[in-house]
Formats: structure tokens, C-alpha cells, sequence
């Protein structure tokens, strides 16, 4: 939780309380942003202390999120992406959609994102909220995977070669 941050007031911090037991399969604990049955959450960051000292290259970054629309069975939560390194996933485009004790609507996927990182070996990731229909969005197993370097871009120059 130390390396979550967010930009707006709705209620944020470590869920281990909740007991919910949708399709998602999300369990506590779990990182959360709520505001509460016909709240839809407001604009806002949520961003992860930036990520240093990685090789440069190519990643996936992986994380398991679940949004609720609780107290609405028609419209399914909307208006939030996942970023990481100027990549992002839209968590609505991606998601599997279940309704919660036929009072709720919910979204949950494992979002992926592929992305480089530079010399600098910095990775920045996060969620943007931006026009959003629901009131709670929960996180947890962040996964950050190499893949291999990223190849600069080759040119070409002509010419010969003496090869004695």
C-alpha cells in the first residue's frame, strides 16, 4: 500500500475485511478505491511509486482488477485504463462482466500491458479514472516481467567490405 498513491478523496486503502464472493474470484487483501453505492468514483490518478533499476527492455505488466456499479444491474463499470510506461489497457474493452447478487454490476480481468523501458530503468504505471460509471475499483498482484532488450533501429550504410 506504502507504493500507492492517488489524487482525489474517495476512500483509499488495504481492503482485508470484505467477504464478497463473485465470479471474479478477488479475495482480500486487496488495494481499493470506493465511494459507495450510487457514487461513481471521481477523476483521478491512481499511480505506483515509480519503479527504478530495471534492465532496460521490453515488459509486461500484469494486474488483477475488479470494479463494481453497485446497486445498478444495467450499467457495468466504465471509464477506467491501466497504464504503464505511456501504454494503457481499457479495463471496460477487456473485462469479463458479471452481476452481484442480482444488485450489483461488476468487471474484472487480469489487465495487461506491453511496454519499454529505457536506459533510465524507470517504470511508471498506474490507473487513470476518468468519467466513471461505478464506485469501487479493487487491485492486487502486480507483475512486472522482462522480456529482452529492446533492439535499437539498425541503418543501413553502404559500402564495401575487405574481407583478407
Amino acid at each position: 500500500m506504502d507504493n500507492w498513491t492517488t489524487t482525489n478523496s474517495d476512500t483509499f486503502h488495504r481492503n482485508t475485511w470484505s467477504t464478497e464472493n463473485d465470479e471474479s474470484g478477488m479475495k482480500t487483501p486487496f488495494i481499493e478505491a470506493w465511494r459507495g453505492t450510487g457514487n461513481n468514483l471521481n477523476d483521478a490518478t491512481i499511480s505506483h511509486k515509480t519503479i527504478e533499476g530495471l534492465t532496460p527492455g521490453n515488459y509486461t505488466v500484469n494486474i488483477f482488477a475488479r470494479a463494481f456499479n453497485e446497486g445498478n444491474t444495467t450499467d457495468y463499470p466504465s471509464g477506467i485504463t491501466f497504464f504503464a510506461n505511456g501504454q494503457t489497457v481499457n479495463f471496460a474493452e477487456v473485462g469479463s462482466t458479471s452481476i452481484f447478487n442480482e444488485a450489483s454490476t461488476v468487471l474484472y480481468a487480469t489487465l495487461s500491458v506491453e511496454t519499454a523501458v529505457g536506459e533510465d530503468g524507470k517504470l511508471d504505471l498506474g490507473f487513470t479514472l476518468e468519467g466513471v460509471v461505478g464506485d469501487w475499483l479493487a487491485f492486487k498482484n502486480l507483475e512486472v516481467i522482462y522480456h529482452d532488450p529492446v533492439i535499437p533501429e539498425v541503418t543501413a550504410v553502404e559500402g564495401k567490405m575487405n574481407a583478407e
